[in-house]
């Protein structure tokens, strides 16, 4: 009787031992797959932000530093000869202008107007600027007057959000589209971005991948969360994070 007793003793052991292992296992297992999880998300920030500043270097190199030296080379030739007429003088000043225009757009890219002041007043800005260039879009936004200001590594990251998520937005054509953008804060930020258009499935499901990656991306960065929610021709983003 002794014997059995020790033995079932033993058994009782072993089996706690093996459900503490697969417990220890499972749990490593899901930290490892978060981790992978989360490499894969902070390659795909780093991946978009790399050729962001490519694009902008390339700008640059091939646009302005191009102009600048035509400009200058003219302006060598003008004094060589000393021959500059009205007319010459009139074109260089156009070329100068619009260099100035474009290192302006450029600097605006790289580091949004208002950011460092007010996150409503970028927020505001950027969604004006891509107006601008989707004249066809309905554009609804409300921002408050107030706001405190979190962070500003925070809200550059709010509003790489917005920034990556309205060029997957225009990237399908959507008729009759409607966008609604509202930022609000009470006990919790919060920024919804409101879609409303007739092949939502096709936007969904083309940048699926993107669209997955750009929620984790600004979960991590941001220190807040981010959910998607779709109804009927009507897909919502919510982003969330702790009020200052």
């Amino acid at each position: 009787m002794l014997r059995i007793s020790d033995t079932a003793i033993c058994l009782n052991e072993s089996i706690e031992k093996l459900v503490i292992l697969a417990i220890c296992l499972f749990v490593l297992f899901w930290l490892l797959a978060a981790y992978l999880e989360m490499r894969r998300t902070l390659r795909w920030g780093h991946q978009r932000q790399t050729a962001q500043l490519c694009r902008e270097s390339e700008s640059i190199r091939e646009g302005l530093l191009q102009e600048s030296f035509a400009i200058r080379r003219s302006l060598e030739l003008a004094l060589a000869h000393d021959r500059a007429d009205t007319k010459e003088v009139q074109t260089w000043l156009t070329q100068i202008e619009t260099i100035q225009h474009s290192l302006e757009a450029v600097t605006n890219r790289l580091s949004p107007p208002y950011l460092n002041d007010s996150l409503p007043l970028a927020i505001q800005y950027v969604l004006k600027q891509w107006q601008v260039t989707h004249p066809a879009l309905k554009l609804e936004i409300e921002l408050p007057i107030a706001w405190d200001e979190e962070p500003i590594e925070q809200r550059r990251a709010i509003l790489a959000f917005l920034n990556e998520l309205l060029p997957m937005i225009a990237s399908q054509p959507l008729p009759e589209t409607v966008l609604y953008v509202r930022l609000s804060q009470q006990a919790q930020s919060r920024l919804m971005i409101q879609l409303s258009t007739s092949n939502v499935s096709d936007l969904l499901s083309s940048a699926k991948t993107e669209l997955t990656y750009l929620q984790q991306f600004f979960q991590v960065l941001a220190d807040g969360k981010c959910y998607c929610r779709r109804q009927g021709s009507t897909v919502t983003w919510c982003c969330q994070w702790r009020s200052p």
